[in-house]
Parts: structure tokens; C-alpha cells; sequence
């Protein structure tokens, strides 16, 4: 099961957009960090660790 339980986000001077999302995966929590142009981008980067992770978590037999 996939969870989103929050987000954070920050702009830095230069404009590049940190966005911080902790989700669960498999009853373990990971706080994952994108970096981004926009909140789009970063998310888009969120969103391809969480995918990395479940396939991490296939291989291992799970």
C-alpha cells in the first residue's frame, strides 16, 4: 500500500523549488526529496524514487 502522509515545500533564492513528501511503501516510510524547476518537476523526481523503491521491493521477493 502507498500512503502520501505529507509535503513540504521550499523555493530557493536562484528559484529552483524543493518539494519534501513522506509516503509509506510497503509498511516502511520514506521521506523523499525532489528537485525541480517547478513543483512539477520536483514531483515528477518524487515520483519516479517512489516508483524505484516498489520495483526494489519486487526484486527482493516481497
Amino acid at each position: 500500500m502507498n500512503e502520501m502522509k505529507g509535503m513540504k515545500i521550499e523555493v530557493f533564492p536562484d528559484g529552483r523549488i524543493k518539494v519534501e513528501r513522506t509516503v509509506t511503501i510497503n509498511d516502511e516510510e520514506y521521506k523523499i526529496i525532489g528537485l525541480g524547476n517547478t513543483i512539477g518537476e520536483a514531483n515528477d523526481n518524487i515520483n519516479d524514487t517512489i516508483e524505484r523503491l516498489k520495483n526494489e521491493y519486487k526484486k527482493e521477493g516481497n
